[in-house]
């Protein structure tokens, strides 16, 4: 395995200092992460000042993108679709490497064909993180021989809908709902444009498998987790996974597991070891 940064201390670049982006630095100030948090950047900067008095090396504060590209070597994207569409370009066309959060912007063909190819132009390396799923090294095995389909349902207690403009555009009133109800169903694709918040697990799977996941997003008002039931059909056989994730305790659109999963994928950047594909 190829990894640059073994024996080297890597300046990491935040992106986003929202809720996922206050876990990923406190992983930093415990010592989780191998590297340096070298810097912050957000659109609004009380948020990046919070940040940046949370660690003892105290970050830099940059107001523009083009500071963080400047004096970091990898960029964490922990903010939003639209930040993939400009911060990560601007990264990858000044040759760093990129964890990205916000998969669902990579479901845009046009924009995933770009990023694909700075990173083939510039020999750096795109990292997007298994999220808030299970299964993602077996899924890659199974394509290898070739997936048929891809199903995922995902529940969510109904507040960690709520603000959805999808729903709110289609008169779907969270507050009344009493029983599990499906809010949506339809391709990954469009699910990720609707979703930006909730979904990025069907780009992951999606791009994992190389099939467009069909998605069923379900309010259930008794559920307090998470859940994600993904189905796989191949030559292989299939797959059958259940996950059922506590939602962040800062930000109940996000699973626990997904912030984990970023942490767990830096962690290995600077690792020697790796373990699974």
């Amino acid at each position: 395995m190829d990894n640059k940064y073994v024996d080297e201390t890597i300046n990491f670049g935040l992106v986003g200092c929202g809720a996922m982006g206050a876990e990923i630095a406190q992983a930093f100030k415990n010592k989780e992460i191998k590297g340096v948090l070298n810097a912050v950047y957000d659109l609004d900067t009380s948020r990046a000042e919070s940040i940046s008095r949370l660690l003892n090396n105290k970050p830099i504060i940059c107001t523009k993108s083009s500071e963080i590209i400047d004096c970091c070597d990898f960029i964490i994207e922990a903010a939003s679709q639209v930040a993939v569409e400009t911060v990560v370009l601007e990264s990858l066309n000044a040759g760093l490497d990129v964890l990205i959060m916000s998969a669902g912007a990579l479901l845009d063909e046009d924009l995933r064909n770009r990023i694909y190819g700075l990173c083939e132009k510039n020999k750096c390396r795109l990292h997007i993180p298994s999220g808030a799923i299970a299964g993602i090294d077996g899924i890659l095995s199974a394509k290898t021989a070739g997936i048929k389909e891809v199903t995922l349902t995902t529940t969510k207690p109904p507040k960690a809908l709520a603000g959805t403009k999808y729903l709110i555009d289609k008169k779907i009133d969270l507050k009344k709902i009493k029983s599990a109800k499906t809010v949506f169903e339809g391709p990954a694709n469009i699910a990720a444009k609707h979703f930006p918040k909730n979904i990025n697990v069907s780009a992951i799977l999606t791009l994992a498998s190389g099939k467009m996941a069909k998605v069923k997003i379900v309010a259930d008002p008794k559920t307090k987790n998470n859940k994600h039931e993904i189905k796989i059909k191949g030559k292989f056989g299939e797959i059958d996974v259940k996950i059922k994730n506590i939602p962040s305790p800062t930000n109940p659109k996000t699973s626990y597991l997904a912030i984990l999963s970023a942490i767990s994928t830096l962690k290995q950047a600077g690792e020697k070891i790796k373990i699974g594909n």
